[in-house]
């Protein structure tokens, strides 16, 4: 639907948009409808980026004819729409890529030069302005080299910075919380809060919104009772704030700052709750004493909410029915968007014999407390990166604590277009990731991802390493850690869960639920492969129905098991001419045999 949408438009650009009026009224109406869709709906505004609108609107605010006329009523609307849905649009974050590609932050520039004496020209301002706020990279910062102007065919444009963007969305907001519709050049102080917040996950904008005069306003959004979209808004962006230094300093002096976040710390809607705490929880630094003190606020007030939930977010599942908060585990960190893949990796590592903390139901429930502890004994963190978790407070309040723990951290690629920068980049650092954006086979990457673990995470695994032969119609799994069975996950409930706090969840192996051990004696060997003795691989090759082969592979442990394994996916050719030549292992069903086991096990 959304590509028939913007097939119409362009092929009515390409007719002249004001051929006639046949024309010109089909387009207002189309526009003005996407307009209003993607002001409406997060999920339409991505999915009209992806079918090509903000390469068409970019087109529009760009064309040189267009530009001349704006005082002529319908190339005013035609800007004025093409711009508006070029702001909406942009706070899709898997759209900021289309605005890389089509220049969109120089096409812009023009609108952010307009008159404020002039309404037309004031409203252009404004939403050129917010839209810079959610386009502009971290990169794209001129103010501190000097750099304001580029070349946009053979025309030099004077840039709007990051700073003077700022400014003027501030001063927006102080506009608009002085009006009786709480609203400036037809943005609310909501909206407006929104972009700040946009603005301040660049830490370098953090001190210039604070020394802007941001916080006073935006702590009077906090006091507004009963606006909640106002107070999320505001929330937001204060967390998003804490996490420079300087502005948590201004907050330990700010007690009227302070005291309205711990009053909405028990606000009936969760997520300004959870924005609250977590705003309370940076800008006392996660300190271990002011962490235990917020997260026991976190707990009282989730017992008292009746674990209401609005919306998706984040928490973390238990990764065993007892104790597991002092187990060690394997911890997914993730932004909501990314739970499908994220799902997959838990089902990967529970199959592989791994406890895993992730969140399963994508509820706002998760207290500070359950999230410090999950951190604290994480084995491993993986760490589901995208443009989405970068600009999210609370995944960089999570992240931020297990770099501070120096946690062991596997970046997990959830987005082919995004390159991590900014503070998510520092974390980062050089670090190799494992890609599941798409671009490769989920398969092969899930590979790369056992076998980074299995060097790392040995302490996640649920019990002593053991291997146990089965049968030969017995599928076990590709992967480090190979069981009996390629057990089903299983999530189970923490004996902590009560029905007036949000679910915590077990994934665990079904095998690992207290059961009656095998009557059948079967040997036991090391789960490693790749530690397996030469009477190990002597004892699986019998197993494996094999045992006229033990003699060609009698030099062979687990470690040159797993290079053979490794020859035939890099050079099958001298793969099989050693086979026949200095294994002798002639026949073709032999062959096929041996292959084939070896794929049950590594």
């Amino acid at each position: 639907m959304h590509e028939l949408v913007v097939s119409m438009l362009t092929v009515l650009s390409k007719e002249g948009l004001f051929k006639n009026d046949s024309v010109w009224f089909t387009a207002y109406y189309v526009y003005n409808t996407v307009w209003n869709l993607s002001d409406a709906s997060l999920l339409c505004a991505q999915c009209l980026g992806e079918a090509g609108m903000v390469k068409l609107c970019a087109a529009n605010i760009a064309h040189g004819p267009y530009r001349e006329n704006m005082k002529q009523k319908n190339v005013a609307f035609l800007i004025k729409a093409s711009l508006s849905i070029l702001h909406n649009l942009s706070k899709a974050p898997s759209n900021r890529h289309f605005y890389r590609q089509e220049a969109v932050e120089a096409k812009i520039q023009p609108y952010a030069q307009g008159c404020d004496d002039n309404d037309n020209d004031a409203y252009l301002k404004a939403i050129t302005m917010m839209t810079l706020a959610y386009i502009l990279d971290e990169e794209e910062d001129r103010v501190d080299s000097g750099d304001t102007s580029i070349k946009e065919n053979g025309e030099t444009i004077n840039m709007t910075t990051e700073k003077s963007t700022v400014e003027y969305i501030i001063g927006l907001l102080k506009d608009a919380q002085q009006s009786t519709d709480r609203r400036s050049q037809g943005l609310s102080c909501a909206e407006l809060a929104q972009g700040l917040g946009r603005l301040a996950v660049n830490d370098h904008n953090k001190s210039r919104i604070l020394q802007a005069g941001a916080l006073p306003l935006l702590t009077s959004m906090l006091q507004q009772d009963g606006l909640l979209e106002e107070q999320e808004a505001a929330t937001q962006a204060i967390w998003n704030l804490a996490f420079d230094s300087t502005v948590r300093q201004h907050l330990a002096v700010d007690k009227a700052c302070v005291e309205a976040l711990e009053k909405l710390t028990h606000s009936k809607e969760q997520s300004i709750r959870t924005a609250a705490k977590g705003a309370l929880w940076v800008g006392q630094k996660q300190s271990r004493s002011t962490r235990t003190s917020v997260a026991s606020s976190s707990v009282a007030s989730s017992s008292t909410s009746g674990g209401s939930s609005r919306g998706p977010s984040r928490s973390w599942s238990r990764g065993s029915s007892t104790g597991s908060g002092q187990l060690p585990h394997i911890m997914l960190s993730y932004q909501w968007a990314a739970q499908k893949v994220v799902l997959k990796v838990r089902d990967l590592l529970v199959t592989a014999g791994y406890r895993v903390w992730v969140d399963v139901d994508c509820m706002y429930g998760s207290t500070l407390q359950s999230m410090a502890e999950a951190v604290e004994n994480a084995e491993v963190i993986l760490v589901c990166i995208s443009e989405r978790y970068k600009e999210s407070p609370n995944c960089r309040t999570e992240a931020e604590y297990a770099y501070q723990c120096r946690k062991s951290i596997i970046p997990l690629m959830m987005d082919k277009y995004y390159q991590p920068n900014g503070w998510l980049g520092m974390i980062m650092g050089t670090k190799y990731y494992v890609d599941l954006s798409g671009r490769h086979s989920f398969s092969d990457q899930a590979q790369k991802l056992l076998r980074e673990i299995s060097d790392i995470g040995s302490a996640a695994l649920l019990e002593e390493p053991v291997f146990e032969f089965e049968d030969a119609s017995t599928t076990m799994l590709n992967n480090p850690r190979n069981h009996t069975v390629s057990p089903r996950p299983q999530t189970l409930q923490s004996p902590r869960q009560s029905t007036s706090s949000p679910r915590r969840h077990v994934s665990t192996p079904r095998h690992q639920m207290p059961s009656p051990l095998p009557e059948s004696p079967s040997p036991t060997q090391p789960a490693h492969v790749r530690e397996w003795s030469k009477e190990n691989v002597q004892q699986w090759l019998e197993h494996a129905n094999l045992s006229h082969l033990r003699k060609s592979l009698k030099d062979f442990d687990g470690s040159l098991l797993a290079q053979l394994h490794t020859l035939r996916q890099e050079a099958p050719d001298f793969f099989y001419t050693s086979l026949r030549q200095d294994l002798c292992i002639q026949h073709l069903v032999d062959i096929l045999k041996l292959t084939a086991a070896m794929d049950k096990i590594l």
